[in-house]
């Protein structure tokens, strides 16, 4: 599983349908942040240029255009084009807390069904998997039975959101 899918599925969802954004990270999203930049701060300097801040975002799950990108180093970088860590962990920080949940949800279930229609136990299995998780066809198909309420045999995006939304 990706970096991106991972922390899309375990941490992104930190929040329920209704609610209002949080005010303030949790501490596992502020420690992705400063991980990411320090991963993508090839020479340990204490600031990214385009390219690192570019990589670094998408790993967080922001894929920003390159204006946008651009428009970010010029706001908030150094004049010499780079961006500090701490800058990097301002903005996205605020980006984060911008964050729609139920996008974050929907953005979650398509890492899980590759087709975007339906999480099926071949997909649980490729996940476990990924995740170095041993787990039986028959673990992974009670996993499913259990939250597919349609019981077409798989957990459609509705079925996902409600699974995720019932855990926070």
């Amino acid at each position: 599983m990706s970096y991106s899918a991972n922390k899309a599925a375990g941490r992104s969802s930190s929040h329920s349908r209704g609610q209002h954004a949080p005010s303030s990270l949790s501490q596992d999203q502020q420690l992705e942040i400063t991980e990411a930049f320090q991963l993508f701060d090839m020479d340990k300097d204490g600031r990214i240029d385009y390219h690192e801040l570019k990589v670094a975002m998408r790993a967080l799950g922001f894929d920003q255009k390159k204006a946008q990108v651009l428009q970010i180093l010029n706001s908030n970088g150094d004049g010499q084009g780079y961006i500090s860590e701490q800058a990097f962990i301002q903005v996205l920080t605020k980006m984060i807390l911008a964050r729609d949940p139920m996008d974050e949800l929907k953005r979650a279930f398509k890492l899980f069904a590759p087709e975007g229609k339906r999480i099926t136990v071949e997909h649980l299995a490729k996940v476990a998997q990924d995740l170095g998780e041993n787990l039986d066809h028959e673990e992974l198909k009670a996993m499913i039975d259990e939250f597919d309420l349609d019981e077409d045999g798989a957990i459609n995006e509705k079925e996902f959101i409600n699974i995720m939304a019932d855990d926070v």
